[in-house]
């Protein structure tokens, strides 16, 4: 299929069942409201004829190869020759019907042929819509052959053919349409495939442009967001907080004896330790906070419209939940107990902008280490 990749092969060919029992479901009521009123109609009738109920058999067996495609369609069984049989299966039922008629009319009946070649040539241009160039051209020949074979027939039967010359005019413009509708249709499919691949491509490279921001705010050992993104959200909330006259809360967490587990158990052990700190913190904030790894065993939190006694809960919490954790996949941690140190300030009390937010909450951190660590300190306190 012209090279395509897999991703582009399996859409064209969902579109194309998709298409073919869309088409499917059309032939099926013309061809059952056509019974309908052969029943109802014909069959009432006085004068029968034989050709009728040859157009009745050959309806009859559209209406089986319909439900028979329906079947197949259904239990996902698509084919790319499938398009092929369709379209032979209504061409064929039309030329049944054409002899048909030129048999029961007994004679030269222009209008009707006039009728007759502009099916054919309807036909051929409806293979267009299936966007398939080959189809196109088989279309052409077939139709050219079938119509041949019409002609010929109506001659035999009823006398009623178009001369030599006029049938093989006839018959090479049909083939001449099929040609030109495939090599226009093979321009148009090559033009929407290049198109789907070039948006194809814009958005992969839109997605990997994405990717790429993710991570570049994005702390590599725990996930969390690192202190770019930290920042510049904080800014951010600020501004908001401000214009909505909102509260928000800063706290600033050092994990308390972090470089003794890395000089007695390892950086492999240091780092579980901040990956089980992170689960934990993470378990203790809301979806709407901002949890960030400011660097090293350092941790930022941003608390959205939190006042400070709010704030000191949730801290102090913090503090406990972290002094009653069990650290699975570390080793012994005896004497080497990892706590959390914290710092908190608000917003508009503790400072307005970003900076004095956070020189504020590094302020209160220091003062729960030196106070003797594993403890909340308020900026002001």
């Amino acid at each position: 299929m012209d090279g395509l990749d897999a991703d582009i092969r399996h859409m064209l060919d969902a579109e194309e069942s998709g298409r073919e029992r869309r088409g499917n479901h059309l032939r099926l009521s013309i061809v059952g409201l056509f019974l309908a009123m052969f029943a109802v109609f014909y069959l009432k009738s006085e004068q029968h004829y034989p050709a009728a109920y040859v157009i009745l058999l050959d309806f009859a067996c559209l209406l089986a190869y319909g439900l028979f495609l329906e079947l197949l369609l259904r239990k996902g069984r698509y084919h790319h020759g499938l398009k092929y049989a369709s379209f032979a299966a209504d061409l064929t039922c039309v030329s049944v019907l054409v002899v048909s008629s030129l048999f029961v009319s007994r004679g030269p009946d222009p209008t009707g042929w006039v009728t007759t070649i502009a099916v054919y040539f309807l036909f051929i241009v409806l293979t267009g819509l299936r966007f398939t160039p080959r189809l196109c051209l088989a279309m052409g020949v077939f139709a050219a052959i079938d119509f041949t074979l019409v002609n010929r027939l109506a001659q035999a039967v009823g006398g009623g053919g178009l001369p030599l010359p006029q049938e093989a005019t006839i018959a090479v413009l049909m083939i001449a349409a099929g040609i030109v509708l495939a090599i226009s249709v093979r321009s148009a499919r090559r033009l929407v495939i290049r198109m789907g691949m070039v948006e194809r491509e814009r958005a992969h490279l839109e997605g990997v442009a994405e990717a790429t921001k993710r991570l570049a705010m994005t702390d590599e050992l725990t996930g969390l967001h690192n202190r770019r993104f930290f920042q510049e959200e904080l800014e951010r909330e600020l501004l908001r907080a401000k214009r909505n006259l909102r509260s928000l809360a800063v706290l600033v967490i050092d994990v308390d004896n972090f470089k003794d587990v890395n000089d007695r158990l390892g950086h492999l052990a240091g780092d579980e330790v901040l990956r089980q700190i992170t689960a934990l913190l993470r378990q203790h904030t809301r979806s709407s906070d901002v949890v960030a790894r400011l660097g090293g065993d350092e941790f930022g939190m941003m608390l959205l419209e939190v006042d400070a006694t709010r704030a000191e809960a949730l801290a102090v919490r913090l503090c406990e939940a972290l002094r009653n954790h069990r650290f699975d996949m570390v080793g012994d941690l005896a004497g080497l107990r990892p706590t959390m140190s914290i710092g908190l300030a608000c917003f508009p009390q503790d400072g307005r902008d970003m900076n004095s937010l956070l020189t504020a909450a590094d302020k209160g951190m220091y003062a729960a280490k030196s106070s003797g660590k594993d403890q909340v300190k308020y900026a002001t306190t």
